[in-house]
């Protein structure tokens, strides 16, 4: 996800562009060029990958086939800022299954990062289906969340959360589930932001704690 084809930026590649760098993007509280980072937040928030975001990391790199709008990418190959995240081999996407076969505890796993992360856009298309129909029709099927660049948003935005249409939403959580809720220290989660994305703004910082806070205080009641 390179931070200059970002919707909204200079050189998006579907010519949906307009906006500079730091300036409001899609969601009102997400700034055009940081989604990026905050797919890096999420993998680092993912403590001993409890939800299963798959491996990520902010990377400079050069490739003569990247996208730029003007007339440097015919003298030198350009040089981006970009996260990359590893592929996973899954059989789905959730948009394409009913929820039925979902097993609880990736639902509830996924809940989880998603309300301390305050994520904006939990769709079904980004929680990939790794188990083959035969598992899934057991109601064992495991989820993988992906695409993360609309958490920690600057302000209290308006979360969308596809999974509270789901059955396991009404499940009470597990005992391990209870546990690592009450292991999360959120202010521990902030220093690890600043000193390992120092680019990312104080007010999502400050999202990430209010939210953990809500999420282990909703857990004990």
């Amino acid at each position: 996800k390179p931070v200059d084809e970002e919707p909204l930026a200079l050189n998006n590649p579907k010519g949906f562009a307009g906006r500079m760098l730091g300036q409001p993007g899609m969601k009102r509280s997400i700034r055009v060029g940081e989604t990026g980072i905050r797919e890096l937040a999420a993998y680092l928030l993912d403590h001993g990958g409890f939800a299963g975001v798959p491996p990520t990391a902010l990377v400079k790199m050069s490739q003569v086939k990247f996208n730029v709008n003007g007339p440097d990418s015919i003298l030198t190959p350009p040089y981006k800022i970009a996260s990359i995240q590893r592929f996973v081999d899954h059989d789905s996407d959730a948009g394409d299954l009913g929820p039925s076969g979902f097993s609880v505890s990736s639902v509830h796993h996924i809940g989880i990062l998603d309300i301390r992360l305050l994520n904006l856009d939990r769709h079904a298309g980004n929680i990939l289906v790794r188990k083959g129909q035969e598992a899934y029709s057991g109601g064992v099927a495991e989820l993988v969340p992906i695409d993360h660049g609309f958490c920690l948003p600057e302000l209290l935005d308006d979360p969308y959360f596809e999974w509270l249409h789901w059955p396991q939403a009404l499940v009470p959580f597990s005992e391990s589930e209870i546990e690592y809720i009450s292991s999360l220290d959120p202010f521990k989660d902030a220093e690890l932001l600043k000193t390992t994305i120092p680019s990312i703004r104080e007010s999502s910082i400050q999202i990430l704690v209010l939210c953990t806070i809500f999420l282990k205080q909703a857990a004990d009641s």
